[in-house]
């Protein structure tokens, strides 16, 4: 018996050492990621030149409704159509008169830069809801000067509300939520637009004038390409916070063995999320139909206790599959972006024809330079005269001649495969 436990234990000795020597061979990190591509500079920009200092001042002044069960009035206000002027609207107007002020000297700045999130919540530092505010309440100053038979002035205002969207988007970390609100505030504007040239005449010159504030599709496609290195560095301080203790919630003794070198490679853990952003960064200048998503993955348990197994648990549901609908989201908008183009040049082709073309392709070059695209397919954009819209071939990829379900006035889509989604479709209200 001796013997036998003598011999054991041996054995389990020499488990042991092998085991340990597997363990601490396996925590060797690998060389430092290559990641050198998705670091975006900060500008380091003081108060004074830095346009996220006036942003703040538009919140101070902003003076709405706030026992409002949307805690916004102007969604309604706004939905009462610019036909008729209203005391409510005109009211709201002059108590937003300083709040409106601060957001055109916003305007007037040349660079924005956000405060980095919270390293240990992930959460944005920045309010972006008094931007959809303040976008909407430009709107509704637009519909105001269009009652006042002010046409250039309402263009002007609708006009700045989707340059305050691009704004958004373009400063610097503004990351993937800083995108989206500024895809709201650009459907905003956009949707001012259509309403003002529905009922003004327009001339080509002044068509061509709006059309031309209304490109830049690859600026906005490299702004979303950029919004990924953004998320990128959310992701390193993600890496950061596991390898320190978070002063908030605390250090348990489990997050403590995860933290251990054995279950934790920076480099490597690094390695896989430049990886995958690397990936989002690239794809997010495609149309829709070029893009290949990967497929969410089921982590089994045991993936815990293998190397790195922290680091790759942690980013296993990064697999762009995560983000598809922010990509189809991207080329909806880009759709509203082209079929406003595209209502303009109508627009002005009937008022000097008094009839909408047959064809798109009469447009050019008077009215269009060309037939602006479709993002989802990066084909020119659909158009039925005979049914008068605008419409896109849509997250299924198939021409099926649009319908009036599909026809939405905002961003909101539900559901796997929504109309919105599915077939977009503008119509022409002329």
């Amino acid at each position: 018996m001796r013997k036998f436990v003598k011999k054991l234990l041996i054995a389990l000795l020499g488990l042991t050492v092998i085991l340990t020597v597997w363990v601490l061979a396996n925590s060797v990190d690998a060389p430092e990621a290559e990641d050198a591509d998705l670091m975006v500079a900060s500008f380091g920009l003081p108060d004074g030149e830095n346009a996220y200092a006036y942003l703040e001042k538009i919140e101070e002044k902003l003076k709405l409704e706030k026992n409002d069960s949307d805690v916004d009035k102007t969604r309604k206000l706004l939905r009462e159509g610019p036909k008729n002027f209203t005391v409510a609207k005109q009211q709201l107007l002059d108590k937003n008169k300083q709040a409106l002020t601060a957001w055109r000297r916003t305007m007037d700045m040349n660079k924005l830069e956000f405060p980095r999130i919270d390293p240990y919540t992930y959460a944005p530092t920045v309010n972006y809801v008094p931007y959809v505010h303040i976008a909407r309440l430009a709107s509704l100053q637009a519909a105001y000067y269009l009652s006042q038979g002010d046409k250039t002035s309402a263009l002007r205002e609708a006009l700045r509300i989707v340059d305050f969207g691009s704004f958004i988007q373009g400063g610097r970390k503004a990351y993937l939520m800083g995108y989206v609100i500024g895809q709201a505030i650009q459907t905003i504007g956009l949707h001012r637009i259509q309403a003002i040239i529905a009922s003004v005449e327009i001339t080509p010159l002044e068509g061509r004038r709006i059309i031309k504030r209304l490109e830049h599709q690859n600026a906005r496609n490299s702004a979303f390409s950029r919004v990924w290195k953004d998320e990128y560095d959310t992701q390193l301080q993600l890496i950061e916070n596991m390898l320190a203790a978070n002063p908030v919630a605390g250090d348990t003794f489990l997050v403590s063995i995860q933290r251990m070198p054995y279950f934790l490679h920076p480099n490597r853990t690094r390695s896989i999320a430049a990886q995958e952003y690397r990936a989002l960064s690239q794809q997010a200048i495609r149309p829709c139909n070029e893009m290949q998503f990967s497929q969410e993955q089921y982590v089994p348990w045991y993936e815990w206790f293998r190397p790195n197994g922290t680091g790759r648990v942690a980013f296993a549901y990064l697999g762009s599959s995560n983000y598809e609908s922010y990509f189809m989201r991207k080329c909806l908008v880009n759709f509203y972006f082209s079929a406003t183009q595209t209502l303009v040049g109508l627009k002005a082709h009937r008022s000097r024809n008094g009839t909408l073309p047959n064809t798109l392709n009469e447009l050019v070059p008077v009215y269009l330079l060309y037939v602006p695209s479709d993002d989802f397919d990066a084909r020119p954009i659909r158009y039925s005269k005979q049914r008068k819209w605008l419409y896109s071939v849509g997250s299924n990829y198939k021409d099926e001649g649009g319908k009036l379900s599909a026809v939405r006035t905002d961003l909101r889509c539900s559901g796997d495969q929504p109309d919105c989604l599915l077939e977009p479709t503008v119509p022409i209200p002329f």
